[in-house]
């Protein structure tokens, strides 16, 4: 026998039952009608808010109530009775800066455009290439922007540097050459991004954002020079191929290809030499490079 929630007496007794079946019951000392384990609960705060938030994105009641798992009927009553605060989207996630340019290669403008955009937050502009080395990263960015004017011996040994010193932190290169093997070497030495001085800010800000994620990418005219470099492609490669060339991309010697995908270090080697021969490479550095430069455009 139940007791009354109210005054948790057990004196009560049967009184009908519910439209789904539920026996209903009475409390003889203060009267309370209640049922048994009810299946109704109160609605927490934070599953009303995350109704305001998709009532404001404009999404049907009934795509509502399977999100929050509420009941239509209850949802009904809510949207009759409380119309909820028109909350504002979500921010927009922000991008934290560290932007190395010893030439002066970006012109205020586009510095001003880089510290204005709701994206970017740019912790400083250094012009001194050794401010890496002095004061490792304790701004924690997201990424630097290294501006160089062309990617020579130069930019490839800071970026070696700067991998070395902050071997986690995303690398994009900002340059005014658009010359095919010194972005290839770019890449190799560890860059993930590769954007020409006239980028636009949007394509600008894109590659940022893909680089910070851990991915690769590069501006269209970048992605446009590396397109008529192309010769092979993954389709002229098996399967064994693209696993093997993907793993030596990323640095693993032929022992640990072999190990990964259960083969032997001939086979590996032998595969190596088959995608050197049908992409035209002369080293392994050069085949990382290709296999790098395919993830950046599309096919």
């Amino acid at each position: 026998m139940p007791t009354c929630p109210q005054c948790a007496s057990p004196q009560v007794k049967k009184n009908g039952h519910t439209p789904n079946g539920k026996p209903k019951w009475r409390c003889k000392a203060c009267g309370r009608q209640f049922v048994a384990d009810p299946h109704w609960r109160p609605i927490p705060d934070e599953t009303k808010v995350l109704i305001d938030r998709l009532r404001h994105e404009r999404i049907e009641l009934a795509s509502i109530a399977r999100a929050a798992q509420v009941s239509m009927t209850w949802l009904y009553d809510y949207v009759k009775s409380h119309n909820g605060p028109v909350l504002p989207p979500e921010p927009v996630p922000t991008l934290k800066l560290i932007l190395l340019d010893p030439h002066g290669l970006l012109d205020p403008d586009r510095c001003a455009q880089l510290q204005a955009h709701s994206q970017i937050i740019l912790l400083t502009t250094v012009s001194d290439p050794t401010y890496i080395e002095a004061a490792p990263v304790s701004q924690a960015p997201d990424v630097l922007l290294l501006a160089w004017p062309q990617p020579d011996a130069g930019a490839l040994g800071l970026v070696k540097k700067l991998h070395r010193r902050c071997p986690k932190l995303p690398l994009v290169m900002l340059s005014a050459d658009l010359e095919m093997e010194g972005i290839l070497n770019i890449f190799t030495a560890g860059v993930r991004g590769y954007l020409t001085r006239e980028v636009a800010l949007p394509d600008l800000v894109a590659v940022l954002e893909l680089a910070g994620r851990g991915g690769f990418a590069c501006c269209p005219t970048t992605a446009a020079v590396l397109q008529t470099g192309r010769s092979v492609g993954a389709q002229a490669l098996s399967d064994r191929e693209a696993a093997i060339v993907e793993r030596l991309a990323q640095g693993a010697g032929n022992a640990d290809i072999a190990d990964a995908l259960g083969i032997s270090i001939s086979t590996v080697e032998h595969h190596v030499g088959q995608v050197m021969d049908k992409t035209g490479q002369q080293s392994r550095a050069g085949l990382a490079a290709w296999w790098s430069r395919r993830n950046l455009i599309p096919e």
